[in-house]
């Protein structure tokens, strides 16, 4: 996956305006030409560097307790893991989650699945191997004040990463993690313009650009909403109820995925659900839906740069209004969430 990334410890970041009082500037949504779009070129430039060609991904390892930390150079943080309940597998980690697992790849994605790969190997023992060339990379340490301060440096001096521990870190290992290739079709993000439907007074509205063309509303069948229900009560480790979704080929392989909204157990309100090398996986993407308005829910749409799934950000009564949109796109590997203001 290219990085883009909403934090490895699967931390994600998530105003009162009436929506019966927005008035529209275009409501229309018109079919792309053939010729490339405004939004296309931008969301080209803008994806430059996130897909920029590489074909490793440097990661370093180590230990501070009874946890591994991981930093990988397609990442802008590192994560942090449990030793006794992680794995290793050749694309990335896994750690129990619930009765299912939680997968942190080294491409920069992270998702949940009920089930593990075949092969896997305890990262205990996985730590035990020998490491690699850091190829000038380099770690520091600093003890100041009953803390460490571990710096991740770049071999043109850039300090890429810094973390304190109570621990001295140990047992450091570099490794070289051949890129994956892709699968689908990537959708480029898209940029901040005047094709988002906003009000009079600049309000975005709960609506896809005017130069796009909306998706159908579609619905699962029973043993689908039965499969999301076993699967992520497991991994949220409650009784959930699955509040709403839709249907779309949101990685244009030819297959369809799910937004999925769901209430109880522990957890995140939604996920992009899509079969993948035999499992199902469950993506974690920042839209809040409970089902009920449908002036309030998520929306599919394409455009001639990618096939996306959005929703307008409402604030509580006690909160400005956040005016935003969050974006949901696929990246080649897994599903990436960016902001429209």
């Amino acid at each position: 996956m290219y990085s883009v990334l909403f934090t490895l410890g699967l931390t994600f970041f998530w105003g009162c305006q009436s929506d019966a009082q927005q008035k529209p500037n275009n409501t229309s949504a018109s079919t792309p030409t053939n010729e490339p779009s405004e939004s296309k070129q931008v969301a080209e430039k803008v994806s430059e560097k996130q897909t920029e060609s590489t074909t490793e991904t440097i990661t370093l390892f180590y230990q501070v307790g009874k946890n591994i930390v991981v930093w990988m150079s397609s990442h802008s943080g590192t994560i942090q893991v449990p030793v006794a309940t992680s794995m290793w597998y050749e694309k990335g980690i896994l750690t129990k989650e619930g009765s299912g697992y939680i997968y942190r790849l080294f491409s920069g994605i992270n998702f949940y699945s009920p089930e593990k790969p075949t092969v896997t190997k305890p990262l205990a023992d996985f730590m035990k191997q020998q490491g690699e060339e850091a190829k000038g990379y380099k770690i520091t340490v600093k003890e100041k004040r009953n803390r460490f301060y571990v710096n991740i440096i770049s071999p043109s001096g850039e300090q890429l990463n810094r973390k304190a521990t109570k621990v001295r870190p140990q047992n450091q290992k570099w490794l070289h993690i051949p890129k994956q290739p892709s699968r689908g079709k990537i959708s480029l993000p898209l940029p901040n313009n005047d094709k988002w439907q906003k009000t009079e007074k600049g309000k975005l509205l709960n609506l896809p650009p005017t130069d796009s063309k909306v998706i159908a509303s579609k619905k699962a069948d029973t043993s689908l909403l039965t499969t999301w229900t076993k699967e992520l009560g497991g991994i949220r480790n409650g009784t959930v109820i699955v509040k709403d979704h839709l249907l779309a080929d949101f990685d244009q392989d030819g297959k369809e995925e799910a937004l999925v909204c769901v209430t109880g157990g522990k957890g995140f309100p939604c996920y992009i659900y899509d079969h993948e090398e035999s499992i199902n996986q469950y993506h974690p993407v920042e839209i809040r839906w409970k089902g009920g308005s449908a002036k309030k829910a998520p929306f599919a749409f394409s455009t001639d740069a990618g096939v996306y799934v959005a929703q307008r950000q409402f604030g509580s009564k006690n909160s400005l209004d956040p005016n935003t949109i969050k974006l949901i796109h696929f990246n080649g590997y897994g599903y990436i969430t960016s902001t429209i203001q």
